[in-house]
C-alpha cells in the first residue's frame, strides 16, 4: 500500500504499475488506512503461483514445479508405495539441478530448460545426490552403498 502527499493521476498510476496494490493519499484516517491493508492481505492470502515455461513456483506451499518428466520411477523406500518412488534432486554450484531416479542420474540443463539423462548407476536403487567440495563431484546413495559421480570430461562413475 502506498500513502504519500501527491494525488495527481500520473503519480498514482505509475505506483500502481510498479506494483503498489492500492494507493492512499495524505490526509487519510487509521480507519481507512486499516480497512485498505486488510483489503489489500486478502488479495494477496492465496497469491498465484509464477509461471515462466516449463516452471512454476507455488510461494505458499513452498514448492517447484517443473513439467519435465522422467522415463522411470524413484527408489521405494520404507513407507513409500511401490508406485510413488523417491526422486532426489539437488542444486549444483553450476546452477543446474541434478537428480537421481532408481538407476539414473539426470540432469535439469536450467539455461537450456531440458532434462539430460547424464548415466546409468552400476547398481540399482538410487536414492540420494549430494554435490561434494570438489565442483562437478556427486556422492551418490544406494542401496548400501555410497557412489562418487565426476562430471568433467566425460561423466563417469569412480
Amino acid at each position: 500500500v502506498f500513502i504519500s502527499g501527491y494525488g495527481r493521476d500520473e503519480t498514482v498510476a505509475r505506483a500502481l504499475e510498479s506494483g503498489a496494490t492500492d494507493y492512499i493519499v495524505k490526509p487519510f484516517s487509521a480507519t481507512e488506512l486499516t480497512a485498505r491493508v486488510r483489503a489489500a492481505l486478502r488479495k494477496h492470502a492465496d497469491p498465484e503461483p509464477f509461471v515462466l515455461g516449463e516452471l512454476a513456483i507455488y510461494y505458499e506451499q513452498r514448492r517447484v514445479m517443473v513439467r519435465w518428466s522422467l522415463d522411470e520411477q524413484g527408489t521405494p523406500l520404507m513407507g513409500v508405495p511401490e508406485a510413488h518412488g523417491v526422486v532426489h534432486l539437488t542444486a549444483g554450484r553450476d546452477g543446474d539441478i541434478y537428480g537421481v531416479s532408481r538407476t539414473r542420474v539426470f540432469k535439469i540443463d536450467v539455461s537450456a530448460e531440458r532434462l539430460v539423462y547424464l548415466d546409468k548407476a552400476p547398481i540399482p536403487d538410487l536414492y540420494q545426490i549430494v554435490e561434494g567440495f570438489e565442483d562437478g563431484v556427486f556422492y551418490i546413495g544406494a542401496r548400501g552403498h555410497l557412489l562418487e559421480y565426476h562430471l568433467r570430461d566425460t561423466p563417469h562413475f569412480r
